[in-house]
């Protein structure tokens, strides 16, 4: 399947399976830069994905198991150096998260089945 903007460029293509997305599917800028990539199994997100910003830079770097968050999920700001790294177990917030500033200051916080359990800044 395959979409475009109304000036003609790709927007999107995607493997379908019947009605619901099953495989890998990106999105394209006007450019044809990516946007992103995510695998789809029977219309659920399953593997790796990843996002970019517009320069081609690598945005985000998560991981789905069954249409939720499962593991570290990677952020990043443009120049490459990371944002935030945030751990998940069954699509809730599940140990350690990491929060960086651009000046290099660190949050750390502490996260059991999504609740916020301790919270600390460097």
């Amino acid at each position: 399947m395959k979409r475009y903007y109304d000036s003609g460029e790709l927007l999107m293509e995607a493997e379908k399976e019947g009605e619901v997305l099953h495989g890998m599917s990106r999105y394209f800028t006007r450019s044809g830069q990516v946007m992103s990539e995510t695998v789809y199994h029977m219309g659920k997100k399953e593997g790796a994905a990843k996002q970019f910003y517009a320069s081609g830079a690598l945005y985000s770097d998560q991981f789905f198991k069954e249409g939720q968050m499962e593991g570290v999920q990677t952020y990043y700001f443009e120049n490459g150096s990371i944002k935030t790294k945030m751990e998940y177990k069954d699509g809730a917030l599940h140990g350690a998260s990491e929060m960086y500033g651009e000046n290099g200051m660190k949050r750390k916080l502490i996260f059991q089945d999504g609740e916020l359990v301790s919270e600390h800044g460097y």
